[in-house]
């Protein structure tokens, strides 16, 4: 199991990973980083993750881990949008929100039920909407579906 919370280190905007090094690698972890255009610059907690960072990243781009700080405000950019409303996986929110960041739509990530549902949004803004960011997903939709019904 792999899980990720966004914040700051060393003056820059980060996503700390938690992961079981005897279930997943760390350089799959960072590869799979670099392809998602995420690994711009990588603290790493050991001397065995630094060497193995810097023969992906740039060997400037690769330093100790410093304080983390938690980022109170995640999916910033999400949050700016009508889209904050719409039920997402963590996966999707957090692309959605690369996207927006971007200034770019979301709707790449998004199934044709988000769609439909984030246009629905966007047509009923007068119906008093609360934010689904880091709500479960079945609790989103529950929560959105009772809202529509009403």
């Amino acid at each position: 199991m792999v899980s990720t919370q966004p914040g700051f280190m060393g003056g820059r905007e980060v996503v700390t990973v938690a992961f079981n090094p005897e279930i997943v690698a760390f350089e799959d972890i960072l590869t799979t980083a670099q392809n998602s255009h995420c690994a711009d610059y990588v603290y790493a907690k050991n001397d065995a993750q630094k060497m193995a960072a810097k023969k992906l990243v740039s060997d400037n781009k690769v330093t100790s881990t410093s304080k983390f700080r938690l980022d109170k405000n995640p999916k910033y950019y999400l949050s700016k949008t009508h889209y904050q409303y719409v039920p997402m996986t963590d996966l999707q929110a957090m692309k959605a929100n690369v996207l927006v960041g971007k200034r770019q739509l979301p709707d790449a990530v998004l199934s044709p039920r988000q769609m439909e549902f984030a246009n629905f949004i966007a047509k009923n803004k007068s119906l008093k909407w609360t934010s689904v960011i880091n709500m479960s997903f079945e609790k989103a939709w529950e929560n959105c579906e009772s809202l529509i019904s009403k």
